[in-house]
């Protein structure tokens, strides 16, 4: 009897096998599925705090959106002679489904530069706390420095008004910790489930000012390994670049 002999049935069933274990051998990538755990490593803690005293009489933003009684104070704009003219704040929130920052407001300070203002913002399921940014600009120079710039992690009360007091320090803007070399990337899905002929995605550093990228390949040309490698390095860029980009990490979105 030939023991290496192997019947036409038997082939049926080893050619599958094999493509299978070929494509898990090949894929070193592990993706990142699960859209809570999305990194967020600005502050550990909220440094916010309730004593926003006053009330707007706002009492709900609608589905899908959350109310902020929101207090700015900034101590270093009364401090540091470098943002003398900074008297406007611009406002920005993670917001779906890319989670870039999109500028939810503008405030302008008052005489001692303390800002109020009521903004309905979006709720992201499954996040515990979302990103919220400040950019100082000077109401000459319109284009944005994102020098000036802090991130903070706030929780949002859903089924209320969320009250949140943030005073704006030195230490805010310019001794910001380095970030890591090598981010969590969270993907919407799996790009390889996908049968149409290109792969399409947007990849959006977390908490960024509009800092996304839309990528666009045929899908027999599409390398996981490469995409990967691609997006990390444009983190790496973004970080080396702007001093204001939280430390955070990557998603993609279809």
């Amino acid at each position: 009897m030939n023991y290496f002999q192997i019947k036409p049935q038997g082939l049926k069933l080893i050619f599958p096998l094999f493509i299978c274990l070929s494509f898990i051998a090949c894929r070193k990538v592990e993706l990142n599925l699960d859209d809570t755990a999305i990194p967020v490593l600005i502050s550990d803690e909220l440094t916010g705090n309730a004593d926003c005293d006053f009330n707007s009489g706002t009492s709900s933003c609608g589905d899908g959106f959350a109310l902020i009684d929101i207090c700015i104070e900034c101590t270093a704009c009364l401090t540091d002679d470098r943002l003398d003219a900074y008297r406007t704040v611009n406002i920005y929130f993670e917001a779906l489904p890319r989670r870039d920052g999109e500028r939810i407001t503008t405030v302008t300070s008052g005489p001692n530069y303390d800002f109020q203002e009521t903004i309905c913002v979006p709720i992201i399921e499954g996040q515990e706390s979302q990103i919220i940014g400040f950019t100082l600009t000077n109401v000459n120079e319109p284009t944005l420095i994102n020098q000036y710039s802090v991130f903070d992690n706030i929780t949002l009360n859903s089924n209320g008004v969320t009250k949140y007091h943030k005073d704006i320090v030195v230490d805010d803007l310019w001794d910001k910790p380095s970030c890591d070399d090598d981010p969590k990337i969270v993907w919407e899905r799996d790009p390889t489930e996908d049968e149409s002929a290109n792969v399409e995605y947007i990849y959006c550093i977390v908490g960024s000012i509009g800092d996304c990228t839309l990528v666009s390949t045929p899908r027999s040309e599409f390398d996981i390994e490469t995409a990967v490698e691609t997006m990390k390095e444009s983190y790496r860029s973004t970080h080396n670049a702007f001093g204001g980009v939280p430390c955070s990490g990557i998603y993609v979105s279809f």
